[in-house]
C-alpha cells in the first residue's frame, strides 16, 4: 500500500443520498447473508444466476434490457482470452496505448446472456478454476442502453479532477469500493453520483461480507440522456471519502487476521474491535507510519503492550527516527515483543 491510500482522512460530511431539490434520488437495497451459486454438482438443470438476483438481472417478462458485467482483469486470469472465447459482446474500458499497456489488468465491459457459461462462472463461489465470485472480479449493470453507450459513459469516470484540481482515478469496477462509496459520501458529491448512475441499476457484490448492494436513481427528473452527460469535473470530497473506505477495508482485513491469530479477541464484539483498530490505525498514521504493513505492526505492538508505544520513552528513538516506516515498524514490533517477554 502506498502513502496515498491514507490521504485526506479528516473532515468532511459523509452521507447524502438526496437530490438537489431535497427529493430522495439514490435508492440502495442491500441483500445480506447472500449465497452465490455452488458447484451444482449432480444438479440439473443448473442455474446461471442466484435466485435472489434474478429479479434484478433477468426478471420474468424481461423487457429487453442489457445485462452487463464490468470485470477486473487483474482479478480474473486470462480475461481477454476468456471473453474472446465466450462469443459475448465485450469491450475494454481503456483504449489506445492504455489498453495495449494495461489490458491484462484493465476493466472489461461484457454483455451477459442468461444461459452463458461465463454468467454462471461469475456468480459461482469457490476456489476452483472457473469459480469467480469469491475473487470479487466484477460488478453488474442492468440498463436499456447499449454496451457502446454505457462504455462511453463509464469512461468519463475512470479519471477526473477532485475539488482541488488534482487528477485522480476511480476504480469503481473493483468491489467493494462503489458500494461503500454510495452508502457514505460527501453530500456535495450526490449530483455527481446521480449523473454516474443515470438510468442504470448497479449490482455490487461484497463477497467477504456476504452482501450485495443494488443501487439506482429513482427520481424521474434525474434519468438524463446518457449521451449528453459531461465529464464529472471536480468531484467534491472524493479523495477523503475513498481514503476512509480504504481505511475501513484495511481495518476489517486486520480484524479478520487478528481473530485467527488471537482467538481470544472474539470475546469482544466486532463493533468494539473495529472501533479500537480504527483508533490505533489513525494513531499510526499520525506518527508517519503510512505503509499498510507498518500500520499493522503498530497495531500489533499496541495490543501486545496494552498501551500506545509512543507513551513509552523506550520507543522514542524508533518512532522519531528517519528510517523508512517499514524499518521503524519492524524495530518497534521487535521491541514490543522483547518487552512482553520481560513482563
Amino acid at each position: 500500500m502506498t502513502a496515498d491510500f491514507w490521504m485526506d482522512l479528516s473532515g468532511g460530511k459523509p452521507g447524502g443520498q438526496m437530490s438537489s431539490d431535497g427529493l430522495s434520488a439514490l435508492h440502495i437495497e442491500t441483500l445480506t447473508n447472500f449465497r452465490p451459486l455452488d458447484s451444482q454438482f449432480g444438479k440439473w438443470p443448473t442455474r446461471t444466476v442466484p435466485e435472489d438476483l434474478m429479479p434484478h438481472l433477468f426478471p420474468a417478462g424481461d423487457d429487453g434490457d442489457s445485462v452487463l458485467a464490468l470485470i477486473d482483469a487483474a482479478r480474473m486470469p486470462m480475461l481477454p482470452e476468456v471473453l474472446e472465447a465466450s462469443g459475448l459482446d465485450h469491450r475494454c474500458l481503456f483504449k489506445g496505448d492504455a489498453r495495449d499497456e494495461w489490458g491484462d489488468a484493465a476493466p472489461w465491459l461484457v454483455r451477459l446472456e442468461q444461459e452463458s457459461d461465463l454468467t454462471r462462472k461469475l456468480f459461482t463461489g469457490g476456489k476452483s478454476a472457473g469459480q469467480y465470485w469469491n475473487n470479487a472480479a466484477a460488478i453488474f449493470i442492468r440498463s436499456s442502453r447499449s454496451l457502446d453507450m454505457i462504455w462511453s459513459h463509464l469512461r468519463k469516470f475512470t479519471k477526473f479532477q477532485d475539488a482541488g484540481g488534482r487528477w485522480i482515478f476511480f476504480r469503481f469496477w473493483a468491489p467493494p469500493y462503489l458500494a461503500r462509496y454510495l452508502k457514505g459520501h460527501d453530500e456535495a458529491a450526490t449530483p455527481f453520483l446521480e449523473h454516474f448512475l443515470l438510468d442504470m441499476t448497479f449490482i455490487l457484490p461484497e463477497p467477504v461480507r456476504g452482501m450485495v448492494s443494488i443501487a439506482h436513481v429513482s427520481h424521474p427528473d434525474l434519468r438524463r440522456d446518457i449521451r449528453t452527460g459531461n465529464s464529472p469535473g471536480r468531484w467534491p470530497g472524493f479523495r477523503r471519502d475513498i481514503a476512509r473506505i480504504r481505511l475501513d477495508l484495511f481495518v476489517e482485513k486486520l480484524d479478520r487476521k487478528l481473530t485467527k491469530v488471537i482467538p481470544s479477541t472474539t470475546s469482544v464484539s466486532e463493533d468494539r474491535r473495529l472501533t479500537s483498530l480504527h483508533r490505533m490505525a489513525r494513531s499510526a498514521i499520525s506518527l508517519g507510519l503510512r505503509e499498510e504493513r507498518a500500520v499493522e505492526r503498530y497495531c500489533l505492538s499496541r495490543l501486545m503492550l496494552g498501551f500506545p508505544p509512543e507513551q513509552d520513552r523506550r520507543f522514542d528513538g524508533i518512532l522519531q527516527g528517519s528510517a523508512h516506516d517499514l524499518d521503524r515498524s519492524r524495530d518497534m514490533l521487535a521491541l514490543a515483543i522483547s518487552i512482553g517477554k520481560e513482563a
